[in-house]
């Protein structure tokens, strides 16, 4: 956290800093990254460039977006996107952001489907597993109730 510390004090003079507190030239950009491989170097972790990535405003110019792509090694996201299997979107809240919780619940029950399993350990099962699932992701996020109602669904069918 120092070393983040040291890159935004030890930005330029004529660089005003956006609101994150980069200010998004280049300079910084490669400062950020040499205090990222001196992190890696000292920590032995590697940061994983195929799994990071930045969003910008769309009215970013492209030439800038190519010039962070080439620098970081990270890819352009778009919204809507999956951080630890919560939905990350601008805007309205939308079930379809939530269809990979419903189809992860789907696929788990057609797993067991085939399975010789009495009513009590189909039972265990969606209680010990299947609603762990779901009680993750709706306690940091805020899904639309809709999203309940197909889950109640698949698993109703299960029975």
């Amino acid at each position: 956290m120092d070393e983040l510390k040291d890159v935004i004090f030890s930005m330029s003079a004529h660089s005003a800093p956006e609101p994150d507190g980069f200010s998004g030239d280049l300079p910084s950009l490669n400062l950020i990254m040499s205090k990222l491989d001196t992190y890696e170097k000292i920590s032995g972790k590697m940061i994983n460039t195929r799994k990071s990535g930045f969003i910008v405003s769309s009215n970013f110019p492209v030439d800038c977006i190519t010039d962070v792509q080439n620098i970081t090694g990270f890819s352009q996201l778009q919204f809507p996107l999956h951080y630890l299997g919560c939905p990350i979107y601008k805007g309205k809240n939308k079930i379809v952001y939530y269809h990979n919780m419903i189809a992860k619940v789907s696929n788990k029950l057609q797993g067991w489907q085939g399975k010789l399993l009495s009513f009590r350990g189909k039972a265990t099962l969606i209680k010990a597993f299947l609603y762990s699932l779901p009680l993750y992701l709706f306690s940091v996020s805020y899904p639309l109730q809709d999203c309940s109602i197909p889950i109640e669904k698949i698993i109703a069918n299960f029975f």
